[in-house]
């Protein structure tokens, strides 16, 4: 289960007092927190940085809020980090566009503590359930893709793989080189030594292909230096 110190949230106003309230409200909760009093310098700490969880004003010099929220959208990097509007501005207008730009939920100053920590804490909860949602996908992908004897990629992978690197290739007119191996006489290996040592044997094998892909991934890359020099 991931703890609250894992996420980190990003505080932007150019108000130094409200940051302060903020955070005197947020620190007991075990968050990992930042702020900036600079739009565009948080702005681009987001760009560098990974947030779980972005509060931010509205009314701001050089950068509104709306206007970094929007290019927080249309980067491939920020544009699922969640962010909480927190303004002073309470016409409908306003949070309509506050939503539009992207804002997953609009506080209104001056905001109530235990209002500002229940929706932060429901936003970072949801965000948990995605993160390990995500885990929970990756290694069953994994699973399905995966031989469990040998760790090697099985048929469903193989294939996968196979049409894409031929797509590949048929794009852009190269060439695609394909190994067959196969293992004799393993029927008689089961019936002589059992299967026990049948599967071992294959799980050498693997081994050593797994060790061949690597010797040859380096002499692709030692040929294709030369070819460029």
């Amino acid at each position: 289960m991931l703890e609250n110190s894992e996420f980190k949230i990003m505080i932007v106003d150019d108000e130094i007092f409200n940051i302060e309230v903020v955070i005197g409200f947020l620190e007991d909760e075990g968050y990992s927190l930042s702020y900036n009093t600079n739009p565009k310098i948080a702005l681009q700490r987001m760009f560098d940085e990974d947030f779980d969880l972005i509060l931010l004003d509205i009314n701001m010099p050089e950068l509104n809020g709306l206007d970094l929220c929007k290019r927080l959208k249309n980067d491939l990097k920020t544009k699922e980090t969640p962010i909480i509007f927190l303004s002073a501005f309470n016409d409908t207008k306003t949070i309509t566009n506050a939503f539009s730009s992207g804002a997953v939920d609009y506080i209104t100053k001056p905001f109530n503590g235990l209002e500002l920590i229940a929706r932060v804490n429901t936003h970072i909860e949801l965000r948990k359930y995605i993160q390990e949602l995500r885990v929970k996908q990756e290694k069953l992908a994994k699973i399905v893709a995966t031989d469990s004897l040998t760790g090697l990629a099985n048929r469903l992978r193989f294939v996968s793989i196979l049409k894409r690197e031929i797509t590949q290739v048929t794009e852009v007119n190269s060439h695609l080189s394909l190994v067959y191996i196969k293992i004799d006489n393993m029927q008689r290996i089961n019936t002589v030594y059992c299967y026990k040592n049948g599967d071992a044997i294959i799980v050498k094998i693997a081994k050593i292909l797994n060790e061949s892909k690597k010797t040859l991934r380096y002499l692709q890359e030692y040929l294709e230096l030369n070819l460029l020099c």
